[in-house]
């Protein structure tokens, strides 16, 4: 395998990634940080640029606390966190999510308060630190559950979804916009029984913008698409009446035919389960089981944990304790793998996937509703060669992954040349800086083992590369052996 170097280690870092890691095996490794460990009723997480300083934040909610707050992320050698709290005066809030509802470019905040059966909005007033307007958008609708802005209608201007459990309703606030903005509610159904989560996208493709929604009392999964009219008539169609506890749903291609499938969690008794978009008018659902054993699951999200190519799946589980991701073979029929992330993590709600720390690896928030915690889990691919991976090489020319990974406060590194030949193994930390040189040397044709000794590095991930110099190709021409793996301090 032919790598190119580049110019800055940053890119070629990236670079080599990205060609090696299709015809190489994964393992994943989850570094649970804990962002928060006492933020009562912890139940609600996302991850946006609340500041517009370039970095991923952190927002999150506690029912218990009747409270919102972010993390402000700041990035040096490893992210560190400086919370700001928003409100603690949203009674049972439940659920937030950000958008820049009002185009100023600012991320505002939205807010779901089952206690206080409102909708409102935190507008973002700038300042450092950030200043916050409360505008309630509605304060009837009983025991609200989710909420999220959305283009329902063809104005170009943000909406408002919303869930009610209380009121059994999917509503649709229409943006007239204004200064302040004028809400117009609409109810898209009223008969939704235990209505807890609503997500918009175009499932049919007609260029209107369709609400997918999840009903646990109904154990329903529903679908309402939009005829585009003004005013919008909605024409619904079940796609489940007997997924137990219907508590959330997630729109993602898990099997790559370009139509979008729904992700659905139900918490009685406690399954996952995925349904395939198979196409026609109207569109037709197939069911298929990922897993009904995760008690009380509350949530689902997708994304290609482990850099196959393939959209894995990962849910929380509030009765089990757990967070667990699903990896996807990729065969037809899909085959589902399970994986355990956390256990014993009192009251696991929702979670979240974002690259927070903008590895190229997707990562989990999370939080423990019962435990009071919010959690960022630190996705670590870790790229391990095959046996094809070596059979264009030269005979013995390796890097192997250390051992032990993750490490603390040292690890070995073996590698083995064929001929003599000038080496070099450096170490270099996550921005790309080199940290150590373990060799730098003509070595003779052998199998060698180097030790790495951390002291006075912090924890995190660090990238060593084996680099042999003036290889002689059967052509006569010199060319160069590179290879480069990840390890992981933890100290």
């Amino acid at each position: 395998m032919k790598i190119y170097s580049c110019v800055y280690f940053t890119l070629e870092i990236t670079v080599i990634i990205s060609i090696i890691c299709h015809p190489l095996a994964a393992q994943n490794l989850f570094i649970q940080h804990t962002i928060d460990n006492y933020f009562p009723g912890a139940c609600s997480v996302c991850s946006y640029d609340l500041d517009g300083d370039g970095e991923l934040d952190i927002l999150a909610a506690g029912n218990s606390g009747n409270q919102i707050a972010w993390w402000k992320t700041e990035k040096d050698s490893s992210l560190t966190f400086t919370k700001f709290v928003i409100t603690t005066n949203a009674p049972g809030i439940i659920f937030v999510d950000a958008a820049d509802v009002d185009g100023d470019n600012d991320m505002d905040i939205l807010g779901a308060s089952w206690e206080g059966s409102e909708i409102a909005i935190w507008k973002n007033l700038g300042g450092n630190p950030i200043l916050w307007e409360n505008i309630v958008v509605d304060n009837n609708i009983i025991q609200a559950h989710e909420v999220h802005a959305a283009y329902v209608d063809a104005d170009n201007l943000l909406d408002l979804i919303a869930a009610s459990a209380g009121s059994h309703q999917i509503v649709w606030y229409r943006n007239n916009g204004g200064n302040p903005i004028v809400w117009e509610k609409n109810v898209v159904d009223n008969q939704f029984a235990g209505a807890r989560s609503v997500v918009c996208f175009d499932m049919n493709d007609d260029g209107y913008n369709d609400l997918i929604g999840a009903a646990l009392n109904a154990n329903q999964i529903s679908i309402w698409y939009s005829d585009g009219a003004n005013p919008v008539e909605w024409n619904k169609q079940i796609v489940d009446n007997a997924c137990g506890g219907a508590h959330w749903v997630h729109l993602s291609d898990l099997d790559k035919d370009d139509n979008q499938d729904i992700l659905a969690a139900g918490c009685i008794p406690g399954l996952i389960a995925w349904y395939r978009n198979d196409g026609g008018t109207p569109i037709q659902w197939t069911r298929q089981l990922i897993s009904n054993n995760f008690s009380g699951a509350l949530s689902v999200a997708a994304a290609d944990l482990d850099l196959d190519n393939d959209v894995d799946v990962f849910g929380a589980a509030t009765n089990a304790n757990k967070v667990s991701w699903w990896e996807n073979d990729g065969g037809n029929p899909i085959q589902w793998f399970t994986n355990s992330v956390l256990t014993n993590y009192g009251g696991a709600w929702p979670v979240f996937a974002v690259d927070l720390d903008v590895d190229g690896d997707t990562d989990i928030l999370t939080t423990a509703s019962t435990g009071n915690k919010v959690t960022w889990l630190e996705n670590i691919t870790i790229l391990v060669n095959t046996k094809d991976e070596f059979s264009s090489l030269p005979e013995n020319f390796f890097l192997a992954q250390n051992y032990p990974n993750p490490f603390n406060p040292s690890t070995n590194i073996q590698y083995a040349i064929s001929n003599r030949q000038f080496v070099s193994i450096k170490v270099y930390d996550l921005l790309g800086r080199e940290v150590a040189i373990l060799v730098n040397e003509e070595k003779p044709a052998g199998e060698y083992e180097v030790e790495f000794n951390t002291a006075g590095l912090p924890s995190g991930v660090y990238f060593y590369q084996l680099l042999v110099s003036a290889l002689q190709s059967k052509d006569g021409r010199a060319k160069e052996f590179v290879d480069v793996k990840k390890m992981i301090l933890l100290k």
